[in-house]
């Protein structure tokens, strides 16, 4: 008993000190980076307890919303561009910083309360565990450390500081991104029109944002791009710009997918007909003059606040819907990369070739297409 006062005491002084520290010293960034942290660390939480779907579904929907107020708190209050005055500032830190906690305290006394039902065992009951379920608790618990060394090894926190920086200049309200494909892209495109396919590319990039997909999806690759030719030419998808264009529909190169020791990509072909390629380029077309943006919060959320404001994978499907081309059923929202291999049950899809990039390998065929 006086063991877990101290624990709690000393918690206590600790969240009192960084408060504290978090007032004085934090800026934008740091801000940011704790929200985000705090978000990342109940989510999985959340998931390494391995509650139902449906309670895991609720609390991420809660905490992404959280983390979003306090995301354009810090924008526009505590960081605004207005003159404010010290005292000003000070109280809106102050707010910022107790922001922190809503978190842990809705943990606490909603979501737990909510979805979490618990059946406490008698004095006898627990005092009866059986052998097996001394061995099953075990389990449970290597797999959890197990999991948790997995997730620390995907995510590094320079990961998290870059995602961060990457972050103003992304935006799920408003199309930031437009006319990043240029009259030669689209000359290339139509050029492609007798070539009866178009190209699914899923990559594994080792990206900060890829890794941090991955702590939602379980996937490895955790990108989908699409190209109107095989030698990837006309590549294109959504995508944070790599510091060239705004986040949104923008061209790749294939060097970009090339980020850490094992990289590789995979390319698909999928039959098409004149007619239903040109009406892909020319949506294409549409979403490049329109405008359009990076879909950040549809990762979590899965919705779309636009049209045109879209994460990949939720591209890609909108594409092949409006061409009648989707051989699987899901909310676009709800769609992953690695959907459109997992889910084609009538083999649509035919692969095309690998590419690894460290290991000195070269396009690798492995059907009998041949590319001119």
């Amino acid at each position: 008993m006086l063991r877990k006062r101290l624990n709690i005491i000393l918690l206590s002084l600790t969240s009192i000190f960084l408060s504290i520290v978090l007032i004085f010293f934090g800026n934008f960034v740091i801000y940011n980076l704790i929200y985000i942290f705090v978000f990342i660390f109940i989510v999985l939480k959340k998931v390494l307890k391995g509650d139902n779907i449906k309670s895991q579904i609720f609390a991420i929907t809660i905490f992404a919303g959280i983390m979003v107020i306090e995301m354009v708190f810090n924008a526009l209050v505590i960081n605004s561009d207005s003159d404010n005055t010290e005292s000003y500032i000070l109280i809106s830190k102050v707010i910022g910083t107790v922001m922190v906690f809503i978190p842990f305290i809705i943990e606490q006394f909603v979501i737990v309360t909510k979805y979490d039902s618990y059946d406490f065992p008698s004095i006898i009951d627990s005092n009866t565990i059986s052998y097996s379920d001394y061995l099953n608790y075990g389990k449970d618990i290597r797999n959890n450390i197990y999991s948790i060394k997995q997730e620390k090894e995907k995510i590094k926190f320079n990961d998290i500081v870059n995602i961060m920086k990457d972050m103003p200049k992304h935006s799920s309200f408003k199309y930031i991104n437009k006319d990043s494909l240029s009259d030669e892209y689209f000359k290339k495109a139509y050029d492609t029109i007798n070539d009866n396919n178009v190209y699914i590319v899923l990559s594994n990039t080792g990206s900060a944002a890829s890794k941090l997909i991955s702590l939602f999806t379980k996937k490895v690759f955790n990108h989908i791009s699409i190209s109107f030719d095989s030698h990837l030419e006309t590549i294109i998808s959504y995508n944070g710009g790599e510091n060239l264009y705004p986040p949104g529909l923008n061209p790749e190169l294939i060097e970009w997918f090339n980020k850490k020791d094992d990289a590789s990509i995979m390319v698909y072909k999928l039959d098409i007909s004149k007619s239903k390629k040109r009406l892909l380029i020319d949506k294409v077309q549409e979403i490049n003059k329109v405008g359009n943006a990076y879909n950040m919060l549809g990762l979590i959320l899965k919705l779309s606040i636009k049209p045109n404001i879209l994460f990949c994978s939720q591209f890609i499907y909108k594409l092949f819907e409006i061409a009648d081309l989707n051989y699987f059923k899901k909310g676009e929202g709800q769609v992953k990369p690695t959907d459109f291999i997992e889910l084609d049950y009538y083999r649509k899809l035919r692969f095309a070739y690998e590419i690894k990039f460290n290991l000195g390998q070269e396009f690798k065929q492995l059907d009998t297409m041949k590319i001119e």
